[in-house]
């Protein structure tokens, strides 16, 4: 039988396969978003959302955890890396889980800047989900392919907790 957090990541990669379809045919061009509950929106292309993350990493504050996971880990726009940056000096934790490959070593490299105690680092190889948010608040996964990239923000506590436990399960291997 499978555990919760592997079902709950088998469903949301076939809720984002379906949306990744839907939006390369219906693309709203304005926003690059689309509200499909109040606690669910989808982002629509790579810098929509790299434009969340920098938003989600503002409004981490001391008490925080900013947790996520990247496979490229490279090539943020919009000012990421300094809002880690903030964020952490405004007390937030960071855990990421980074890719092994090289194009890790910048991210890498802010992180070494950073408290050393504010900051928790996972390399690791191999197939994991992307995902980034604040532990108990809200999450973004991506699912980025060949023709679209999609991100799906949840804010619904339940499915929070959910991601958070599945993202402690492969960041601790």
């Amino acid at each position: 039988m499978y555990e919760a957090s592997t079902l709950v990541l088998m469903l949301v990669t076939a809720i984002l396969g379906w949306l990744q379809f839907r939006a390369v045919r219906e693309k709203r061009r304005a926003k690059n978003e689309i509200t499909v509950h109040p606690d669910v929106r989808i982002y629509i292309g790579r810098d929509r959302v790299a434009q969340e993350l920098v938003a989600i990493t503002r409004r981490a504050h001391r008490g925080d955890t900013l947790f996520g996971s990247c496979r490229t880990c490279a090539n943020y726009t919009g000012g990421l890396y300094e809002a880690l940056a903030q964020s952490v000096g405004r007390g937030a934790v960071v855990h990421l889980v980074l890719s092994t490959s090289k194009d890790a070593e910048e991210l890498l490299g802010l992180l070494g800047s950073l408290d050393p105690s504010k900051v928790e680092l996972t390399r690791l190889g191999g197939d994991y989900p992307r995902m980034y948010g604040i532990a108990g608040k809200e999450v973004l996964m991506a699912l980025p392919s060949s023709n679209a990239y999609i991100g799906c923000h949840f804010r619904d506590r339940d499915m929070v907790e959910s991601l958070y436990r599945l993202f402690r399960g492969y960041s601790k291997e």
